[in-house]
């Protein structure tokens, strides 16, 4: 009778190959569930920042319909040796004066995936700066697009569902090692969040945001000086 209670004890237990066919089991469990997460959570990031372009291009065409039509007045001509931004006629700072008053939170200013600038950009102020964000820089994670302010009117925009008005400053939804290399000029496969001037925001090209960006231009005119 001992000799029964005491196998029926023993197989209670895990024996040292089980445990390690477990742990097994859950690494490759792990192993396939992991970069899942990863990219849900980086979906659920480009969701929020092109939400939050959305809500910024609906600030700045409240701001222009309470001012007749205008868009913020003409902000200095961007300096050519500034560090290599997708977008460099697309004005990182003292925009932002103009949209808060039309937003319900400033976090819209924010994308969540901004991890602001490589090291690879070692003359770029903010990486002497040794902060985590652009947002924390900059006061914001997106841009305001110059040629809106030069060319004045609303009104006359030709195209305003394709016309660039801001977007996020630098590339942070694709893998760091594309964006830099598209900054660098030795790829066009970037990607990043554009607002447009009819109020939507979307994923757009880095070479769609070229053809606006260098030299400042609006669709259906062309360069505006």
């Amino acid at each position: 009778m001992s000799g029964i209670l005491q196998r029926d004890k023993s197989q209670l237990g895990f024996t040292l190959i089980e445990l390690l066919v477990v742990i097994a089991i859950i690494a490759i469990l792990a192993s396939m569930l992991l970069p899942a997460l990863a990219r849900a959570k980086d979906k659920a990031q480009r969701t929020a920042c092109i939400s939050n372009g959305h809500q910024l291009s609906l600030a700045m065409k409240m701001y222009v319909d309470e001012n007749e039509g205008r868009f913020p007045p003409r902000f200095p001509d961007y300096d050519p040796n500034t560090p290599a931004f997708p977008c460099k006629p697309c004005r990182t700072t003292n925009w932002t004066v103009y949209a808060l008053p039309y937003v319900k939170t400033t976090n819209v200013f924010i994308c969540p995936a901004d991890k602001g600038v490589p090291n690879d950009f070692p003359t770029d102020p903010f990486v002497s700066a040794g902060l985590n964000r652009m947002a924390d820089f900059y006061g914001s994670s997106y841009c305001f697009f110059v040629a809106l302010t030069r060319i004045g009117l609303e009104a006359a925009i030709p195209r305003p569902t394709e016309t660039f008005m801001g977007g996020d400053i630098f590339p942070w939804h694709i893998p760091q090692k594309v964006a830099v290399d598209n900054l660098k000029g030795k790829t066009t496969k970037g990607l990043g969040v554009a607002y447009r001037v009819d109020g939507h925001s979307e994923m757009a090209s880095a070479t769609n945001i070229a053809e606006q960006c260098t030299p400042p231009s609006i669709p259906g005119i062309g360069p505006i000086p």
